[in-house]
């Protein structure tokens, strides 16, 4: 079976361990996060573990994720197919950099392929703690940058990103389409990409199963990664142009 634990921010992670040893916990599957854990010196050689995609970036353990250069490159293909021609994305900046770039990259191969003119740059958010300063900051630089570009389709990966957009007068879809990077995830969002989570889940269940049948422990010698592919989830927030 499959229990949840949830780690309180009062808990060193050495206790951690002795909690999940004490349970008989044998194997460990590593959620997404938005920040970064510090595991110290939690010993990962009693464990079976897999995490579920790049937000965690340690242990070095197998990993099943979602393919997200490929998923952004369809995600760019498909709204440039429903008639869109300005098109940017707005990504966290930090974000991407756990992805290993892949959605940027993806995106930057997409206008290529699609020869989109005008090529919009894109948009690097860096919210971490979203106090109402920030956010402020934020939507100030929005502001400006949708001024100045003036996309007609966004594909976006904060989730304070859709009610920035209302917020600055902006309506969706009729002045901006917008598509999300996981439909699952972002308000007001009901298009966009659809990473497949629970065959993600299940995937990852599979995985770890094998590697506690083979007593694989730790961190391997060669991690592996899955990647599932994704599939675009059409809804109001971007229907096709007329």
């Amino acid at each position: 079976r499959a229990d949840e634990i949830r780690w309180g921010p009062d808990c060193p992670p050495k206790r951690l361990e002795k909690i999940l040893l004490a349970r008989g916990i044998e194997g460990v599957l590593i959620p997404p996060h938005r920040d970064l854990i510090d595991w110290e010196d939690f010993d990962w050689n009693k464990f079976s573990v897999v995490r579920f995609g790049m937000s965690v970036p340690s242990p070095d353990s197998n990993v099943v994720t979602a393919d997200i250069y490929r998923a952004t490159v369809m995600a760019i293909t498909k709204i440039h197919e429903y008639g869109y021609r300005r098109i940017s994305v707005t990504v966290n900046g930090e974000y991407n950099q756990r992805v290993g770039g892949n959605l940027l990259s993806g995106f930057f191969y997409a206008q290529q392929m699609l020869g989109l003119k005008p090529a919009l740059p894109p948009l690097l958010t860096f919210l971490k703690s979203r106090t109402v300063e920030e956010l402020a900051q934020q939507r100030a630089a929005l502001q400006v940058w949708l001024k100045k570009q003036k996309p007609d389709a966004l594909l976006i990966s904060d989730i304070e990103v859709p009610d920035m957009i209302h917020q600055l007068g902006y309506r969706i879809p009729q002045d901006i389409a917008i598509a999300g990077t996981t439909v699952l995830d972002i308000p007001r969002l009901d298009t966009g990409i659809d990473q497949h989570a629970e065959a993600i889940g299940r995937t990852a269940v599979e995985m770890l199963l094998k590697q506690m049948n083979v007593n694989e422990r730790g961190e391997p010698r060669y991690p592996g990664r899955i990647l599932l592919e994704s599939r675009w989830q059409d809804g109001k927030s971007l229907p096709p142009k007329r």
